[in-house]
């Protein structure tokens, strides 16, 4: 897909839109392909979804920017507006469908970003680092703690959802 077709596609569009910028060699985006694909057969005439292989337009990718991949760039009424890099969870992939196609249900709502296990897990490495860092008086570990800690919340803080959505449509 040329430069020309990508743009044509995104103004055209009557609903938002999802770009998967990925490649085949890619093991995460292999790995996120079939649940992006499924997302977007359910939201089907909600949200759009267009893969685009980086190796076969790399002028797409180089034109938004993609240095990442897999990257998801969201287009809302033909605009840039977020923009996603790496794997994410599924939870984090459903969220952003149903946001996006206008549900706003309680089961949508309680999708957890990030899966509990995996929360649990960055709150318990934090913890450990933070009392390893207590015990040797070492400040900067502390700090690295902190950072690990809100790594575990941060899906559940208001104030980095309206920096990342500001930050993003820049």
């Amino acid at each position: 897909m040329n430069m020309r077709e990508f743009e044509q596609t995104i103004k055209t569009s009557a609903t938002p839109v999802i770009v998967d910028v990925w490649a085949p060699w890619c093991l995460p985006c292999r790995a996120t392909k079939p649940l992006l694909e499924e997302l977007a057969r359910e939201y089907e005439g909600e949200v759009a979804f267009l893969a685009v292989n980086a190796d076969e337009s790399p002028e797409v990718a180089r034109a938004f920017k993609v240095m990442a991949i897999p990257t998801l760039l969201i287009f809302e009424q033909g605009e840039l507006t977020q923009r996603l890099v790496g794997a994410q969870s599924p939870g984090t992939y459903k969220t952003l469908f149903a946001r996006l196609a206008g549900e706003t249900s309680a089961e949508t709502a309680a999708t957890p970003a990030i899966a509990p296990g995996e929360r649990l897990l960055r709150l318990g490495a934090a913890a450990l680092l933070f009392t390893i860092a207590l015990a040797q008086g070492v400040w900067w570990l502390g700090a690295i703690a902190a950072g690990m800690a809100f790594w575990g919340v941060y899906d559940r803080c208001p104030l980095w959802r309206t920096i990342q959505s500001r930050l993003w449509r820049a």
